[in-house]
């Protein structure tokens, strides 16, 4: 998956798979609150589009697992808005956060703390830290251009929008939502993570629309 100078294995959710077994098998002796954040926050990137300042951003305060949304604030634009959460995601949400009371005492004022806990982890931190995670997929150091986190906001993009073509969905009504719910001030932002992408078009190529898909985008 290449998207602009970013490059994400076009091989098909096994590589996912195994960024995510990186992850996962992140255990330090200490820190422990911070690894378990990288978990929730990176999964939070590729299953709900957020983006990198909006996970380290993101208040205790404003997650509600119960309900299965989170409040972002003061987004791009100083715009706000809710997200929601799946359920597995939800609980996974909600085990870091009650996790973080147990052992902790208390819980921080941010869902993702960095190593000062009364600070979140800073964007620079997630990058270094997804950088380090890549570097142990097998294959990652064959090429020469390596995915940063924001790559996992395009590929929820994608996916969500091969999704609703293999459904039959009509895009030209579902785009405003999508955008809604990335932030995006419109629909052809959207379009453009879908567009710089190649895999994006398996599904295109089938059902020979991407004409009248863009048409349709454009008219928002």
């Amino acid at each position: 998956l290449i998207v602009d100078d970013y490059l994400l294995k076009d091989a098909g959710e096994g590589d996912m798979d195994e960024l995510f077994a990186v992850i996962d098998a992140y255990r330090p002796s200490r820190l422990w609150y911070m690894a378990d954040g990288y978990r929730v926050a990176f999964r939070l990137m590729r299953c709900c589009g957020l983006r990198i300042s909006e996970c380290s951003n993101l208040a205790t305060s404003d997650v509600d697992c119960d309900g299965g949304r989170l409040l972002i604030r003061h987004s791009k634009g100083e715009k706000d808005r809710v997200v929601y959460m799946a359920d597995d995601l939800a609980s996974l949400m909600h085990g870091h956060l009650a996790r973080m009371r147990r052992k902790m005492g208390f819980c921080p004022d941010w869902a993702f703390p960095g190593i000062d806990a009364s600070r979140p982890i800073l964007k620079n931190s997630f990058c270094n830290r997804f950088a380090a995670f890549w570097r142990q997929v097998p294959g990652a150091d064959s090429h020469a251009r390596h995915p940063t986190p924001h790559c996992l906001r395009h590929a929820f993009v994608v996916d969500r929008m091969n999704a609703w073509m293999a459904e039959g969905r009509d895009l030209g009504q579902m785009m405003p939502y999508l955008a809604a719910y990335l932030g995006h001030a419109g629909s052809n932002e959207t379009f453009y993570y879908y567009h710089q992408v190649d895999r994006a078009f398996a599904i295109v190529r089938e059902r020979d629309d991407l004409y009248v898909l863009s048409k349709k985008v454009e008219a928002y």
